[in-house]
């Protein structure tokens, strides 16, 4: 995976967690994205994230 772009914005954040997940990268970039931003699970599966996804992501989301 690449570098993170220098400015990034929620909506951002949220199209890039989800394109991580369905690459199946649920790597520390992706972890910590998701905690900076405060993602939440339901924002993720308003977005597309499979129920399967959200549990494996559980522990990182609010």
């Amino acid at each position: 995976m690449g570098a993170l772009p220098s400015s990034f914005s929620r909506e951002e954040a949220v199209k890039f967690v989800i394109k991580n997940i369905k690459a199946n990268d649920l790597g520390a970039q992706t972890k910590d994205v998701i905690s900076l931003f405060g993602i939440t699970a339901e924002e993720l599966a308003e977005a597309g994230a499979a129920y399967e996804d959200l549990l494996a992501l559980k522990p990182f989301l609010i």
